[in-house]
């Protein structure tokens, strides 16, 4: 199964300004149950809070720039009823408040984790390259071995910015549950849609995200 990267969109045309969204004025990023409290690898055990302003030239759309939100996605109602059609991993639907030219709309934050992914990559047939911030051509293709290898790599190799760890190859072993949403952990930190999610979401005219075909997952035993 072919997958994508999908992301907020910049582009002015669909999003009026850039950027779209915003903390609300009197909203605290450091209250106890803010964004900033959550792990990407665990669900919280409160209600997250996060309040969004869309700039007034800005287009409210179904999928938003997710501002203070380090991962996941924030979507709108229309959005969430696609998704909820697929096969997703464990994850909640969180609603949030975010306010357009005085207006409170609904909006949710998705928080999704894809338990055991390291045991759904054949690790044999994986690649990670190490590559030069700066400097494209100045770059080296490894091995995965093993998750706690690569986290070495991480701490040592990343700690400057100086390089960027980067999948090379992904391959899928049988253990993977051919799910529609997918994130890969550290090795890319920006979630991944399935092609049949990406036709669903074109066909249902949903706007506010742009996707990008991720080359490095080379899942070709899966059809689409």
């Amino acid at each position: 199964m072919r997958y994508f990267s999908i992301s907020s969109t910049h582009d002015l045309g669909i999003i009026g300004k850039y950027p779209q969204t915003m903390l609300r004025q009197g909203y605290d990023p450091t209250s106890k149950n803010s964004s900033r409290n959550l792990k990407y690898s665990e669900f919280p055990d409160f209600l997250p809070e996060l309040e969004l302003e869309i700039d007034a030239n800005a287009v409210p759309t179904n999928f938003l720039e997710r501002a203070e939100a380090t991962f996941g996605i924030i979507v709108d109602t229309d959005f969430r009823e696609i998704l909820e059609q697929f096969t997703l991993p464990h994850h909640h639907f969180y609603p949030i408040k975010v306010y357009h030219k005085g207006n409170l709309l609904k909006y949710f934050w998705l928080h999704f984790i894809v338990k055991d992914i390291w045991k759904s990559i054949d690790i044999e047939q994986s690649l990670v390259r190490i590559q030069n911030s700066s400097n494209a051509n100045n770059r080296v293709v490894l091995p995965i071995f093993q998750k706690e290898y690569l986290e070495k790599l991480y701490d040592y190799f990343m700690v400057s910015y100086e390089f960027k760890l980067l999948p090379e190859k992904i391959v899928f072993n049988d253990k993977f549950e051919n799910l529609d949403l997918v994130n890969l952990d550290f090795l890319h930190d920006t979630p991944l849609i399935s092609v049949k999610l990406k036709n669903a979401l074109e066909e249902g005219k949903m706007n506010g995200f742009e996707t990008k075909l991720f080359k490095p997952l080379n899942a070709t035993k899966y059809t689409d």
